[in-house]
């Protein structure tokens, strides 16, 4: 699956892609999966010197950058055991 770059997205600001680039976060895919992550909405808010409600637009021009697919697994947190990482799951 191709990623959408974040400075591809209208309505991000090349200074709110570099802040959360420093933070490795550079796709639109990351920003809709951080943000479905607990806490992932003020991380974004503190990183990007945002209001809450600010951010929930960004992330909604992010999610409509989309495709229907990408959306739905996006919109999952993130679970570092679901492997990936080089974690281990507890039944392994």
């Amino acid at each position: 699956m191709a990623e959408t770059e974040l400075n591809t997205v209208p309505g991000w600001t090349e200074g709110q892609v570099a802040r959360l680039a420093r933070l490795g976060i550079a796709t639109a895919e990351q920003v809709v999966s951080v943000n479905a992550t607990e806490g992932g909405t003020g991380l974004l808010a503190r990183e990007l010197n945002l209001s809450t409600e600010e951010v929930s637009r960004l992330v909604d021009l992010a999610r409509a950058a989309l495709t229907p697919e990408a959306r739905a697994a996006m919109d999952q947190p993130f679970n570092s055991g679901d492997r990936g990482m080089g974690a281990r799951s507890p039944r392994e």
